[in-house]
C-alpha cells in the first residue's frame, strides 16, 4: 500500500513568531524513515489494530502524522518538550490535520528528555508523578525518531530515554544523519553502548548497500548520509520478532 504524504505543515513562522527549536521544518531524515517504513510496513505489523506507535522529538510531526494517514488503525502518540514552543507547535500542526477527518489516531505528549525519570518509576525526586509516566506505563511495539543527535541533550538523553522506553517486542529505529556532526555522532554511539544498548544499520530489501562510513575525524568534509538504525538491549532474552531486516555489510 502506497502511503499518501499530504500532511499540511505551518512553519516555524507560525503564528507570527518564530520557534527556538528545530522543529519547525520537515528534515530529509523524516523522509528517509518513512520510505523506510513503507516498504517495511507489512513486516513491522503497521496495519495491525491497535499498533501502539511512539514518535521521540517530532518537532512539526509530518512523520508520525504520515504514518497515522495511512494506517489509521494505529495509535500515534507524537512527543516533544514544551520549552521554545515546540509542543504547542505540534500540536497546532495535529489539529490542522484533524480537520478533513483523515488523519488516524494521534495524540499528543510532552517530553522533555532532561526530565527523564531514570529510575523508571514515572516520579520526581519529590514524589510528583512525572510527565513522563503515560509514556512508561505503555507497552510500545514501534518507537521511531529522525535527526535528534545535535546538542548535548540528544547525546546524553535520548540513550537513557530509549532504555527506559524499550519493552518486550518493542522495536526502535532511529533516522540519523551520520557525520553531520562527528564529536556529537561517536559521543552518541559511545553512551548508547553504555547504557546496554545495540545499533545495527538495517534497510529494506532492494535498496543498494552504500558503503560502510569513514571513520570519524578522517576528514575535514566526510560524505553524509542518512542511516536507519535499529537500537535494542544487548542482554534482552525476548525472541526478537520473526522478520529480520538486512543488514549492511560492515556497517557500524
Amino acid at each position: 500500500m502506497a502511503w499518501e504524504r499530504d500532511i499540511q505543515i505551518e512553519s516555524d513562522a507560525w503564528r507570527g513568531r518564530p520557534l527556538t527549536t528545530t522543529g519547525g521544518r520537515v528534515w530529509d531524515a523524516a523522509h528517509r524513515m518513512a520510505d523506510f517504513l513503507e516498504a517495511m510496513q507489512e513486516e513491522l505489523g503497521l496495519s495491525r489494530p491497535g499498533m501502539q506507535i511512539l514518535e521521540l522529538g517530532a518537532g512539526c510531526g509530518w512523520l508520525g502524522m504520515t504514518i497515522a494517514r495511512s494506517h489509521p488503525g494505529a495509535r500515534v502518540c507524537l512527543t516533544e518538550m514544551e520549552h521554545g514552543g515546540a509542543l504547542e507547535h505540534l500540536q497546532h500542526n495535529v489539529q490542522l490535520n484533524q480537520k478533513d477527518g483523515k488523519l488516524g489516531n494521534v495524540e499528543t505528549c510532552a517530553c522533555d528528555w532532561s526530565h527523564w525519570v531514570v529510575s523508571g518509576e514515572g516520579e520526581d525526586e519529590k514524589g510528583k508523578r512525572s510527565e513522563m509516566a503515560p509514556l512508561l506505563e505503555t507497552r510500545w511495539d514501534l518507537i521511531i525518531g529522525s535527526d535528534l543527535v545535535y546538542n548535548e541533550i540528544g547525546v546524553q538523553w535520548l540513550p537513557k530515554v530509549l532504555k527506559g522506553l524499550l519493552g518486550k517486542g518493542t522495536i526502535a529505529l532511529y533516522s540519523h544523519t551520520k557525520h553531520r556532526l562527528d564529536m556529537a555522532d561517536q559521543e552518541f554511539f559511545a553512551e548508547l553502548t553504555a547504557n546496554e544498548l545495540i545499533f545495527t544499520e538495517v534497510h529494506e530489501p532492494g535498496v543498494p548497500s552504500p558503503p560502510p562510513s569513514p571513520p570519524f575525524f578522517e576528514s575535514l568534509f566526510p560524505d553524509m548520509r542518512i542511516a536507519i538504525l535499529r537500537i535494542e538491549r544487548c542482554q534482552d532474552d525476548v525472541k526478537l520478532p520473526k522478520f529480520e531486516m538486512p543488514k549492511l555489510a560492515g556497517a557500524a
